[in-house]
């Protein structure tokens, strides 16, 4: 069945062309051979049916095309069978769904009071006393922040009809709100420093490698946790330092840790935003979808 998506209309190529042309030439004959003069209806007819002989064509083969694109790329794909962009997008799939089965897991063995597998310590980092490693992975890095901005005032000195003296002065003053208004913009708090990052995530800690600097986030001190996991991001603030933003197909093991370690283990079981993880993702359907 799926080959008539494009049999039918490679089909109504020739159909239609021939049969709109043959359309036209009975008409036309028609007239010829009675002698009766067209009326404005047959003329307007002839005409539909003339543009209809390569409009309708022409309209089929396109459909043609299209159709026996996605036939031809959807028996490649069922073969296995992906351009290079396609195997790319697969991958990234399954990438995420590996990572959200893996929050998942680490959600169950938290409620269960089972410690996650740990992973080995990085060998550049100072641990704490104590200090257990479980996650490694790559996310995005972000601060939340204000800035100081400067920006230059401009002055004008103008001579003349007074109406271009006040012309000037205006466009000025134009000219310094608006340098105003732009630096104000700069400067007033909102999501800085985005780059990718290495994120190490302890018992104890987040460590975020930005930069070339590994940066400490103690669970400690943190006075506020948003665990975004279907949005795969995670917030974070605390009492002495800048929000910090995580985002990025790793983050949803990230948050559970975090919100098992910052707000407890009553926070894991009943978060709204880790309940979700109760449906794990299959990566096979998951990276054809």
């Amino acid at each position: 069945m799926r080959h008539l998506r494009w049999l039918v209309p490679l089909i109504l190529i020739p159909v239609t062309y021939v049969g709109c042309a043959e359309l036209v030439r009975w008409i036309t004959h028609h007239y010829e051979a009675s002698g009766d003069e067209p009326g404005g209806w047959a003329i307007v007819l002839v005409v539909v049916l003339f543009l209809a002989t390569y409009a309708l064509p022409i309209a089929a083969f396109i459909v043609f095309l299209v159709q026996a694109t996605r036939v031809y790329r959807r028996g490649r794909r069922a073969r296995g069978r992906f351009t290079k962009g396609e195997q790319a997008l697969i991958d990234l799939h399954r990438t995420d769904a590996s990572a959200w089965n893996h929050a998942a897991y680490l959600r169950r063995a938290l409620l269960a009071h089972e410690v996650p597998a740990r992973i080995d310590r990085p060998w550049e980092i100072v641990p704490y006393p104590d200090e257990e490693f479980f996650l490694d992975v790559p996310a995005q890095y972000s601060r939340f922040h204000g800035q100081n901005v400067s920006y230059d005032q401009t002055s004008t000195f103008a001579f003349g009809h007074p109406a271009f003296v006040v012309g000037a002065l205006a466009m000025t003053a134009v000219a310094n709100g608006a340098s105003r208004s732009s630096a104000r913009r700069q400067a007033a708090e909102q999501w800085r420093e985005h780059q990718g990052a290495r994120v190490l995530v302890s018992n104890r800690r987040l460590i975020c490698v930005a930069g070339g600097r590994p940066l400490t986030f103690d669970f400690s001190t943190m006075v506020a946790v948003y665990p975004e996991v279907d949005q795969r991001t995670l917030v974070c603030q605390f009492d002495s330092a800048e929000p910090l933003m995580l985002h990025g197909m790793h983050v949803p093991p990230i948050a559970v840790i975090t919100t098992m370690m910052a707000l407890g283990p009553d926070a894991v079981a009943r978060h709204p935003s880790l309940t979700v993880l109760d449906l794990e993702i299959d990566p096979e359907r998951h990276a054809l979808a």
